[in-house]
């Protein structure tokens, strides 16, 4: 009996989350039939059964270009007259390209505008490749792959084990997607047998209140570059620990009122915090003659990029030269610089309102985060009134 090759969307494994279902290549040989998981999943209008392709979608060209590679392996195995089970066996074990998975999932997270993901899997197939070579299959990956990898993170690119724990950990996360998509047998996952290092405690510096007042006495007349970074940082601390990136948008108007009222980039929460006289004085400084739609700080470039991964990119940009900046300011103050970036504004703020007493449901609300091992569970409503209470009780 000849052999049947086809690829076939299977609706009966659709997401009812999603909506997506997944396509999957159908040998059948001998009456047995065996389905080999592509690790392409669209909606039932974006697949054309006929001409057997993916439709209107965003990654239509990676899509098409790994199912007739995956199609075309399988007919060439069909072609030796081997069993339908054989040449799934010889399939599973050829489809292992792991550059090519890795880039199609940056370039998907990409696509859902993760600009801060896609650079942080980026740095981690650039480190990969320098470690074990341009061409990694998955067959590549095992045990001793990986104790290597993570050797050559500590010894040659000097990592710290936080950071070596967080780089296994986005790479452990790949390659259980990857058995997920059926692009990496379960029992050849890699991690099975490895065991991930473990993290060291984290010491977050923080500035005292003397040390914030030392900040703002210093004398940058001249240097309009550290004066900006300096004047950004000060208004992070007494705007409720307001995130670098979110510095970056914030408009005249969103500064306006005598509070910061703006939206979060990195969760999308509204956040809204009064501002003591001296935040109130920088905003001044600023903002005078602007237009409330004009971004305050000129931080990144003023007209503002169409495309938001450009803005993170310039967001980015600007937050490395203000480290820099912030290491030349610390030495003019008199502060120590070692670990002084633009986020320790946001730890000061936190172990300020911490040590004033501060309600610990209205610090993890005006920092907006969502857990409480940096500050707790997620509220979704922000309450001002005890925003407002704590913060009045800070600034008096």
């Amino acid at each position: 009996m000849a052999a049947s090759v086809k690829l076939v969307l299977r609706l009966s494994k659709k997401s009812p989350k999603t909506g997506l279902a997944p396509i999957y290549l159908r040998i059948i040989k001998d009456r047995k039939t065996r389905f080999i998981a592509t690790g392409v999943k669209v909606e039932e209008e974006q697949w054309n059964e006929d001409k057997q392709i993916v439709v209107r979608h965003d990654l239509v060209t990676a899509y098409n270009k790994k199912l007739k590679t995956i199609k075309h392996k399988a007919e060439s195995e069909m072609l030796d007259d081997k069993s339908a089970e054989l040449a799934k066996k010889s399939i599973v074990g050829s489809t292992g390209d792991f550059i090519r998975y890795f880039e199609a999932y940056v370039q998907k997270i990409s696509l859902n505008k993760q600009y801060w993901e896609v650079r942080k899997f980026e740095v981690l197939l650039r480190k990969l490749q320098r470690c074990l070579g341009t061409d990694i299959k998955w067959k590549h990956l095992d045990k001793n792959a990986l104790e290597k990898f993570e050797s050559y993170l500590r010894s040659k690119l000097d990592n710290n084990p936080n950071t070596i724990k967080k780089e296994m950990a986005r790479l452990r996360r790949l390659c259980n997607l990857a058995v997920q998509d059926g692009d990496l047998p379960s029992d050849a996952n890699p991690f099975i047998r490895y065991v991930p290092p473990k993290g060291s405690k984290v010491e977050r510096r923080k500035l005292s209140m003397d040390e914030i007042e030392m900040l703002n006495d210093v004398n940058l007349s001249g240097n309009s570059s550290l004066e900006l970074t300096r004047d950004s940082f000060l208004l992070s601390f007494y705007g409720g620990g307001i995130r670098f990136g979110d510095l970056c948008t914030l408009t005249v108007e969103e500064a306006s009122e005598g509070r910061l009222k703006y939206r979060a980039m990195k969760t999308g929460s509204v956040l809204s915090v009064p501002l003591p006289d001296a935040a109130k004085v920088i905003i001044g400084k600023y903002a005078d003659g602007k237009a409330s739609n004009v971004k305050l700080l000129p931080l990144i470039e003023k007209r503002m990029r169409p495309d938001d991964v450009d803005v993170r990119r310039a967001i980015s940009s600007a937050n490395v030269i203000a480290n820099k900046n912030l290491q030349r300011i610390a030495i003019l103050a008199g502060i120590e610089p070692k670990g002084l970036t633009t986020h320790i504004a946001r730890h000061s703020f936190a172990d300020f309102a911490r040590r004033m007493g501060g309600d610990i449901h209205a610090i993890k609300q005006v920092l907006g985060h969502s857990d409480i091992a940096v500050t707790q569970v997620y509220l979704k409503s922000l309450d001002e009134d005890a925003v407002d209470q704590l913060v009045e009780k800070m600034w008096e």
